[in-house]
């Protein structure tokens, strides 16, 4: 074991590698996958940078979970050497005088809340340059954002990256494995779908497809009546959903789902699951819950696309639909992680052939599986 400020851990070759570069840029940002202990890797760097100088420390986070498990790295690995200010984007903390910033889940930086908040660790030299007014490292699985938005130039170049090989050679993620379910809403689904785009596509709407001669706006409201006969309201999909839940009674499960409503519905058809989203009562301890093997299926929106760490859970069904690289790479992710008897993580996909904007959804998940690394099987052309 290595002693590091007094306390035993020994960090995986990459996670050292990526300390040694962040120490040799002022702004950087390290990209490492799910599995790869990206908190650590920030803790590390923290207690390199900081050994033998008093420094104020913040540490940016995207939700209250991804800022416990920040608490939780610290304490691991500096213990009580350091006070670090950790915050969420949401409380827009005021940067002004930090000699270090850690940005966790930087992708965000994408949104101007975040670029706002990093404005103060910017600063205009004696030429009228806008140099580095600290040191800014920022951590992310996904730096390429689906709008195009280029994160590092509000963060600096990417400094280092953890490939997924990397974390699979030092065991911190399992093989996945996937299995596309074909569903079929019907005869008359098409037809259903352009009758409620109908009642979606107002007059305004028209006037501004006819204006820039596109069905843009036509193309939206078809989407929308898509998604929501298709998947967040479809009983063959969210049934499937549900069946292929029981067939696993002896698994933990994660549900991802589009939706509040939606996310109801199943808890209310499958006996012992619970469902969570931003807000919910008694969130904290029904994730801690789930966690501990108490709880059999979670149920949830977004809450589960990034900083949710449940080692436990082996089973991933995919209710909702979607195609973005980011988004896919941090849900499969969350089954992913290793766990005493897991030998893999298996992830449930839906194939959506009764319309073709569902069925080019479901092609380009399959892509970003494949691209992945992933297994996968059972999918219908």
């Amino acid at each position: 074991m290595a002693l590091i400020r007094g306390m035993e851990i020994e960090p995986r070759t990459y996670q050292r590698q990526a300390v040694v570069a962040l120490e040799k840029v002022q702004r950087g940002i390290c990209v490492a996958p799910a599995g790869s202990g990206k908190t650590i890797i920030a803790a590390l760097a923290i207690n390199q940078w900081t050994e033998g100088r008093q420094a104020k420390i913040a540490w940016l986070a995207h939700t209250l979970e991804q800022c416990d498990q920040a608490r939780a790295a610290i304490d691991l690995v500096i213990g009580t050497d350091y006070a670090v200010d950790i915050s969420c984007y949401a409380a827009e903390p005021d940067l002004t005088g930090y000699d270090l910033v850690i940005v966790d889940e930087c992708h965000w930086a994408g949104c101007e809340q975040v670029r706002k908040i990093l404005r103060p660790t910017m600063q205009k030299d004696a030429g009228g340059r806008w140099v580095s007014a600290c040191v800014v490292w920022g951590f992310t699985a996904t730096p390429y954002r689906e709008d195009g938005y280029d994160i590092t130039i509000p963060l600096g170049p990417i400094c280092f990256e953890v490939t997924r090989d990397d974390v699979k050679a030092a065991g911190g993620v399992l093989p996945a494995l996937v299995k596309f379910v074909g569903i079929d809403q019907g005869d008359s689904f098409a037809n259903d779908v352009t009758k409620l785009a109908e009642s979606f596509y107002t007059k305004g709407m028209r006037w501004s497809d006819s204006q820039n001669g596109k069905d843009e706006q036509w193309n939206r409201c078809v989407f929308r009546a898509a998604k929501k006969l298709g998947v967040t309201e479809s009983e063959a999909r969210n049934g499937a959903a549900i069946m292929l839940a029981n067939w696993h009674d002896a698994e933990s499960i994660i549900i991802l789902v589009e939706t509040k409503e939606q996310g109801r519905w199943i808890e209310s058809e499958l006996p012992g699951s619970v469902f969570v989203f931003s807000g919910v009562a008694g969130r904290a301890k029904k994730l801690a819950a789930f966690k501990a093997g108490e709880i059999r299926v979670l149920i949830a929106t977004s809450l589960a696309d990034e900083g949710f760490d449940a080692p436990i859970a082996s089973v991933l069904i995919m209710a909702g639909c979607g195609k973005a690289l980011g988004k896919m790479i941090q849900r499969t992710g969350r089954v992913l992680r290793p766990y005493p008897g897991k030998s893999s993580g298996i992830i449930y996909d839906f194939f959506d052939r009764s319309h073709g904007m569902l069925l080019n959804q479901s092609k380009r998940r399959k892509k970003i599986y494949i691209e992945q690394g992933y297994e996968v099987q059972d999918y219908e052309n």
